[in-house]
């Protein structure tokens, strides 16, 4: 049973001020959005309140503050008969016991903390409530920060300290012990060590006398003692083994120093070692804490000894004795406890702190796949109960909107204080079918979280509408200017608009859709199911405007490619469609040779982006508004082919 962070709320801070931001938490949290829009003011709020970094007024406070304290409220989920921690602090919600707390800073930095009584509906005046500061934090989560600019060497020097602090106290066992044959050596060193000043003497003695002459023209009464000998050579284990020890990479049966490899090695291999780090000073800190209770335990048994000998009656002497034999049967299980395998029951067993994992931009300096890798890797940490990720990052790649326990939260700070837009995985559902089909399209096009980033997402159903809007942007750059381009999003199927539809309404973003009417039957002359689909795409957008979210939804009329040309026709009026792999090419090229259909093309991506414009393509009920253009469009273009009889 684990710590867990729920919630962080933070005002006056970096770029946030007294109207603050609020920041709900899973096992993973996402932020995403402009530079310096706040995403590393949060990570920096959680390390000022646990107490791991000091507060700077000038650094921290927010210059947009009229004189307000810095403040930072957290809400952790603090397991039951947490030690130190009493039950009335705790407040149930749901399946956690919340504690609440609310740290605050003055223009002279100092840090005052009160803590939410239940009881009272309100903080407590009492600073010390739920424990002493350094107590209460003890509790919290442990924070392990990784700047984006973070250097590894002094990762690396911690977990060389820790790896080597057994065998350096070994080493300090056998120089305290005179008879160990390493005190021995080091003895016969030493004495070899004085041979040479021994050997000197003479020239010694004769610098001195010319000393004591020089001195004496001055003060004739004064002599001049010259001492020069070898001190008592010291050995530090600890330092000599981490500087003598270095981590190396075996790559194509070579070791190389780890200062060779590039950037995105180092910091990815920083991550592992922060990790094993954190169970190495587990293993220490229980053995120093396991330490202590075995002195303790002799300490008693010493104690009970001397009452026994002082005592005067057999009787009494008896019940000494059964005190010493039960105190020593704890000392010798006590003994016997190897910190490993301790440390995995206690952790299974007691309430521990968890870890927090603070990570600016991990995307730096990795290729690609290495991006996926190290996505996959903090995903597979956050789903580790002992800690919580919290991430910022520019990246795409890092991004999994499909996986458990994830919230992810844009930032933007369009009227000077940071809004956040937050998706939870947890709290939308999907079909089975949605799901899968969500995961495939997410596999095979990883930008698709790219809609989280904050520009304006348009829903398309392929990549011929991809290619046809792209291509319209990329002809005028000043009209579609790269700070203001609308994110296409291909949906790759008509069946994966709607899951799109619910991710966005979760994300409470603005959006636009265009999808195919395509036609009302299918060669065998049954209903095709591409054309349902139209009213099942329309009644989703309607669910999403009920939330109140602006979509702006057009039809292709039939498909994209024909409503901005002309359809293809045999002599007897069927319908003839080119391959699927062709559209995209065929419009890339019509475009730009055909400034009639470009014109259209570009009309239809303005409406799209126009937030002013109608939502809706049609003035009265969709499905009838279209079935009446599409049966009037059948008509003027004389086309026969069953399919497209209503």
């Amino acid at each position: 049973m684990r710590s867990k962070l729920l919630t962080i709320t933070i005002g006056n801070l970096g770029c946030i001020g007294n109207e603050g931001l609020t920041i709900n938490l899973d096992n993973i949290l996402c932020l995403v959005g402009d530079n310096n829009s706040g995403k590393s003011t949060v990570l920096r709020a959680y390390e000022l309140a646990v107490g791991t970094q000091n507060y700077s007024y000038e650094k921290d406070y927010c210059k947009r503050s009229n004189g307000e304290n810095t403040y930072i409220e957290i809400s952790v989920h603090i397991p039951e008969a947490t030690a130190n921690i009493a039950e009335k602090w705790k407040e149930k919600q749901g399946d956690h016991l919340v504690v609440k707390s609310r740290w605050e800073w003055d223009q002279n930095g100092a840090k005052t903390r009160k803590t939410y009584d239940p009881e009272l509906n309100d903080y407590s005046d009492d600073g010390n409530a739920a424990g002493l500061d350094n107590v209460f934090n003890s509790r919290l989560p442990v924070p392990f920060r990784i700047g984006a600019l973070e250097n590894p060497q002094g990762e690396l020097k911690h977990l060389l300290k820790l790896i080597v602090d057994p065998i350096a106290e070994n080493l300090r066992s056998d120089l305290d012990n005179k008879d160990s044959d390493l005190s021995k050596a080091l003895e016969i060193f030493t004495t070899h060590a004085r041979k040479p000043v021994e050997e000197s003497k003479e020239i010694i003695e004769k610098i001195n006398q010319r000393i004591t002459n020089s001195h004496n023209k001055i003060f004739p009464n004064l002599s001049i003692d010259l001492n020069i000998g070898m001190s008592e050579l010291k050995v530090d284990p600890l330092d000599a083994l981490v500087r003598g020890s270095k981590l190396s990479i075996k790559e194509f049966n070579e070791n190389i120093d780890w200062e060779q490899q590039g950037t995105g090695s180092q910091r990815a291999l920083f991550w592992s070692l922060l990790q094993v780090r954190s169970r190495l000073q587990a293993v220490k800190n229980f053995k120093s804490d396991h330490e202590k209770k075995i002195k303790q335990i002799e300490k008693e048994i010493k104690k009970l000894e001397g009452e026994r000998d002082k005592s005067k009656t057999d009787p009494t002497k008896q019940t000494k004795q059964n005190l010493i034999d039960e105190k020593q049967a704890e000392l010798d299980a006590a003994k016997k406890v190897e910190a490993e395998k301790a440390i995995d029951e206690r952790d299974s067993g007691m309430s521990l702190p968890g870890y927090m994992l603070l990570i600016d931009e991990p995307e730096i300096a990795l290729h690609p796949n290495g991006i996926r890798a190290a996505s996959r890797y903090l995903y597979e940490l956050a789903n580790d109960p002992s800690w919580q990720v919290m991430l910022t990052t520019h990246s795409p790649l890092f991004i999994d909107p499909f996986e458990d326990h994830t919230t992810i939260v844009r930032l933007s700070r369009n009227e000077g204080n940071p809004s956040p837009k937050t998706y939870r995985s947890d709290e939308i559902s999907f079909s089975k079918e949605e799901m899968d089909n969500l995961k495939l399209l997410n596999n095979f096009d990883q930008n698709l979280s790219e809609m989280f980033f904050g520009q304006y997402p348009i829903i398309v159903e392929g990549d011929t509408e991809y290619a046809s809007f792209d291509t319209i942007m990329r002809l005028s750059p000043d009209k579609y200017h790269i700070n203001c381009k609308p994110i296409l999003i291909r949906a790759r199927g008509k069946y994966t608009i709607i899951p799109i539809i619910k991710m966005l309404s979760h994300f409470k973003v603005s959006f636009s859709v265009l999808h195919d009417c395509d036609y009302p039957k299918n060669r065998k002359g049954n209903i095709n199911t591409a054309w349902s689909g139209n009213d099942n795409i329309y009644e989703q957008i309607k669910i999403s405007r009920k939330m109140g979210i602006r979509v702006v939804h057009r039809v292709s009329i039939s498909t994209f490619e024909v409503a901005h040309d002309k359809i293809d026709l045999d002599n007897d009026g069927i319908y003839i469609s080119s391959s699927p792999k062709d559209k995209p090419w065929i419009m890339f090229k019509k475009i730009n040779e055909n400034e009639e259909i470009r014109k259209s093309v570009e009309a239809v991506l303005d409406e799209l982006i126009d937030q002013n414009c109608n939502q809706e393509p049609f003035d009265k009920s969709f499905s009838e508004s279209l079935k009446e253009k599409f049966e009037t469009w059948v008509k003027n273009n004389e086309i026969k082919d069953s399919r497209f009889v209503i």
